[in-house]
């Protein structure tokens, strides 16, 4: 009878950690991973816009993200950690 009950509590055990296995593996593959340029002109978009914004996405394009120093001067997101989708969103 304990066997029983030991091998119905490690199909459980199995199952609650496939379900959380899948969970994650859904999560890791559904975060879109963003360059370093489409980060740029994402930030770009949260401090400017206008000409302005413009002028600050076609640096992030000319540098491929590396943007210059008076940009984030001006600009508090740049020196943040490499933002999320969702953080910029």
């Amino acid at each position: 009878m304990s066997s029983l009950l030991q091998m119905a509590d490690l199909k459980k055990l199995s199952l609650v950690t496939t379900i959380f296995l899948l969970l994650y593996l859904h999560e890791v593959h559904s975060t879109t991973i963003l360059d370093a340029t489409d980060k740029c002109i994402l930030i770009c978009d949260r401090c400017y816009k206008g000409d302005v914004l413009l002028s600050c996405a076609n640096d992030c394009l000319f540098t491929s993200g590396m943007i210059y120093q008076h940009w984030k001067r001006e600009c508090p997101f740049f020196e943040d950690a490499p933002p999320s989708v969702q953080q910029i969103f």
